[in-house]
């Protein structure tokens, strides 16, 4: 961990920023009846990866996707 108190600062803010758009995408999954994972792909990049019931793989995103996955699922509930 750095020393740097604000680089350790900007370190828990991304965490936390991560855990709450991971809260937000579950809770959609989760209304859906759906299920995911997060699993590092190459390089350490972090993939959500979706499931429907049965266990199937119905999606993948990467990281970089999260915010953008979470829209996409968002309006498609309202």
């Amino acid at each position: 961990m750095p020393k740097d108190p604000k680089i350790q600062k900007e370190i828990e803010r991304i965490n936390n920023a991560y855990d709450l758009i991971l809260g937000m995408i579950g809770g959609e999954l989760y209304q859906r009846g759906l299920d995911f994972e997060i699993r590092e792909y190459l390089l350490g990049v972090p993939m959500l990866v979706v499931f429907n019931e049965e266990g199937t793989v119905i999606d993948r995103k990467f990281e970089y996707e999260f915010d953008e996955y979470y829209n996409e699922l968002e309006s498609t509930t309202n």
